[in-house]
């Protein structure tokens, strides 16, 4: 059972690089052991959409690949030139760092639970 459902809303609160951000987001697909898709009705981004694609593997479905895509762009005409020199500097660490704590995290979760 996938516990997301599409068309519902998710409110995330969060702090980063000492700010306060704040998402108003829903799930546009959820497939179970395929593919869960969120977009972002309020976010720090103009656009935002999020794949989370899940390849089982392994001879009993041991195994899983989630591979995440993100499409987004930066708030129009803020920052002009520097919005699209923070877009291809910045913003990749941000991604980076934010891919990694998840990566551990989830890592963690999972053989916790096993």
């Amino acid at each position: 059972m996938v516990p997301a459902q599409v068309g519902e809303e998710f409110y995330i609160k969060v702090r980063q690089c000492g700010l306060k951000l704040e998402w108003v987001g829903f799930w546009e697909a959820a497939e179970p052991n395929c593919k869960l898709i969120d977009g972002a009705k309020k976010s720090p981004f103009r656009h935002w959409r999020h794949q989370h694609l899940f390849d089982v593997a392994g001879s009993q479905g041991e195994q899983t690949l989630m591979t995440d895509r993100v499409e987004y762009s930066l708030q129009a005409g803020v920052f002009g030139i520097l919005g699209r020199l923070l877009d291809v500097t910045v913003m990749r660490v941000v991604f980076t760092l934010m891919f990694h704590a998840r990566h551990r995290a989830t890592r963690k979760y999972f053989t916790k639970s096993a």
